[in-house]
């Protein structure tokens, strides 16, 4: 019987990848953390990718209000810095609770954790079919389940992803190719630029953003951005489409070279 060793090579060679993450995963053989620490970890991660500038408690805590109801996530300042001084004792974040920052063995964990909900996200868009509005809060259900064998399935279901549902890169995927990107808040007036990712955090701007096709992949010009008005205006599929400065500074785009 003749074999076909192409094939079986290369999913040997997907498997020895996906294989490598898991065995450097702080959960292959350690007691997972609670819910409550990994969303912690999980939105200091997040903030951490996205803010030039140290984080704040009152920052994180600010943060919180946008987690899905689901997650009993406290967000007054007293939980907050309680859950801080816990982290911080485990080792997970360094030992300062003003300007907030994950220590070398909390960046490993909360890599884990964001790798879980992006490849969750990509489950409920890519497989399941749901809207993309929807992959956010759904992504934060599955995350805690899934299992280290899970995980391995996942990737190799996925076809070993490199972005989340919402363009932000999925820590240790290997195929990711970096893109010269910038921030829409950046860009210039009467350019061409493609959405690289957008902010899934807050359900109601996600839900503007999408159901104005402002997702991964679309092609925008920029009419506007003003400083002292505080908004931004871009036009897409020929609308014209106005949201704050706050909002242009958290997507991230790359310029169409024509």
């Amino acid at each position: 019987m003749r074999v076909n060793m192409s094939k079986t090579s290369n999913k040997e060679s997907n498997n020895t990848g996906a294989n490598k993450i898991l065995a450097n995963s702080p959960y292959h053989s350690q007691k997972r953390l609670s819910m409550v620490a990994e969303n912690y970890l999980l939105s200091i991660y997040y903030l951490q990718e996205n803010n030039e500038n140290k984080i704040s408690l009152t920052e994180l805590a600010e943060y919180l209000k946008n987690a899905p109801v689901s997650e009993n996530l406290g967000s007054s300042l007293p939980s907050v810095s309680a859950m801080i001084k816990r982290l911080i004792k485990e080792g997970l974040l360094t030992p300062n609770p003003k300007d907030l920052e994950l220590s070398s063995a909390g960046k490993q964990s909360a890599e884990f954790i964001v790798r879980r909900h992006r490849l969750a996200e990509r489950l409920v868009v890519d497989i399941l079919g749901l809207d993309l509005e929807h992959a956010y809060e759904e992504a934060h259900l599955l995350e805690h389940a899934i299992s280290p064998k899970v995980e391995k399935r996942l990737i190799e279901l996925l076809d070993h992803p490199t972005t989340g549902a919402f363009g932000q890169k999925i820590p240790g995927s290997n195929k990711h190719k970096p893109t010269l990107t910038l921030r829409l808040l950046n860009t210039q007036v009467d350019n061409e630029y493609s959405i690289i990712s957008i902010p899934p955090e807050d359900n109601d701007l996600l839900v503007y953003l999408v159901r104005n096709g402002l997702v991964p992949g679309a092609k925008i010009t920029i009419v506007d951005i003003s400083k002292t008005r505080g908004v931004t205006t871009i036009r897409s599929n020929d609308q014209d489409i106005t949201f704050s400065n706050t909002v242009a500074h958290n997507i991230f785009v790359s310029s169409i070279i024509n």
